[in-house]
């Protein structure tokens, strides 16, 4: 895919922050589930997904920088800066790239995240369900090893806060 060159010489590459996997029913049907758009009967799907999203940086020019307005970003640029790829050795960004679309964590991420094996770590658990002690975890992760870079994270643990008051 090649990207447009801005006026500063910049390029960009814009992914949209909320995707809403849809269909169109094969039979044309319609039901209450459905919204009418651009003519056609449209149901938007409910469950859970992920997506990722992955890119080896590689041109002409010199990478000055690689930013990111709503992901946190660890990037390696080469010593020439003709290329890049993500650093996976930061473990903010590990820590962070492991939340869920619905602001929960896994037991089994979190606990490979601390150091401590996942059965342990079930063991302790005062919660009612598995992901609102692991994303518990992750929230006092955040506040005890990440607290300087708060302005890094603080939308994605208002999203987990609001996983857990939905776990009451």
């Amino acid at each position: 895919m090649e990207l447009k060159v801005q006026t500063d010489g910049g390029v960009s590459f814009i992914l949209p922050t909320f995707l809403k996997p849809r269909y169109s029913p094969a039979d044309g049907g319609c039901s209450r589930d459905m919204e009418k758009i651009e003519g056609q009967n449209v149901m938007f799907v409910s469950k859970q997904y992920a997506y990722e999203v992955k890119a080896h940086v590689v041109g002409a020019h010199r990478i000055a920088q690689i930013t990111s307005h709503s992901e946190l970003l660890s990037v390696d640029i080469s010593e020439d800066a003709l290329s890049a790829e993500r650093a996976d050795s930061d473990p903010l960004v590990a820590l962070v790239s492991k939340q869920r679309f619905d602001g929960s964590w896994l037991l089994e991420d979190v606990a490979e995240l601390c150091g401590v094996a996942c059965a342990v770590l079930g063991e302790w658990n005062p919660a009612k369900t598995e992901a609102a002690w692991a994303t518990a975890l992750a929230l006092a992760l955040l506040e005890k090893r990440h607290a300087e870079a708060r302005d890094k994270w603080s939308l994605l643990a208002t999203k987990a806060r609001a996983f857990l008051s939905g776990c009451q």
